[in-house]
């Protein structure tokens, strides 16, 4: 059986976990609050 000793628990880990689930949680700053009704078919970009 394998013991792993841990010395310190390194405070970054921790503020990273906050940070990224600040980052996921939010919402988006250049969110729409309205639907998208339709989408232009511009055909002159087509091969």
């Amino acid at each position: 059986m394998l013991i792993v000793q841990i010395d310190m628990i390194d405070p970054q880990a921790l503020q990273a976990l906050l940070t990224t689930t600040a980052n996921v949680l939010r919402s988006a700053i250049d969110a729409t609050r309205h639907r998208v009704s339709r989408v232009e078919n511009d055909t002159k970009f087509r091969r």
